[in-house]
């Protein structure tokens, strides 16, 4: 397994820092803060576009590849596109992963289950399993990707 090689690159954020940042086949990934992304060794060579993120990163893909850029978020859910920006909110002390397609389409992996995602459509993956994020949610946990916004409701700032 790439992502566990004792040769990876490690891209990380601290507390309100941001980073954007062109991976070695094209496409950005954009850290926000406290975020982590795990790049393995020979990324973009031969058919090798996965990469692991820890924190909440958006990832503009690189058109035009013939293998999808995959992210691997807490180790058990994967999402994978060709054509377009992904929205990935995966804190290790959170009991949730939230994805969102925010341009193109995109599949959402969970051991056994594959679930497409249409364009600017979202979900959450908890302990209930896959599940559509109503409006209601969406700027609760999308927010920071849509419109660089901060939003708090109902929760205490540590």
């Amino acid at each position: 397994r790439a992502l566990a090689s004792t040769e990876v690159r490690i891209l990380s954020t601290r507390s309100a820092q941001e980073a954007r940042v062109t991976l070695s086949e094209g496409s950005v990934a954009t850290l926000r803060p406290e975020t982590k992304v795990t790049v393995p060794p020979g990324f973009g060579e031969t058919h090798l576009r996965t990469v692991a993120v820890q924190g909440a990163a958006t990832f503009t893909v690189k058109p035009g590849m013939e293998d999808a850029l995959a992210v691997r978020a807490n180790d058990s859910v994967d999402v994978r596109t060709t054509n377009g920006d992904l929205a990935i909110r995966a804190f290790p002390n959170e009991n949730a992963v939230v994805l969102a397609a925010l341009r193109g389409t995109a599949q959402v992996r969970v051991g056994e289950t594959m679930r497409p995602l249409a364009a600017n459509e979202a979900v959450i993956v908890d302990a209930r399993g896959v599940r559509p994020i109503e409006d209601a949610e969406r700027d609760r946990w999308l927010a920071w990707a849509t419109s660089n916004t901060f939003v708090v409701q109902n929760q205490p700032l540590k």
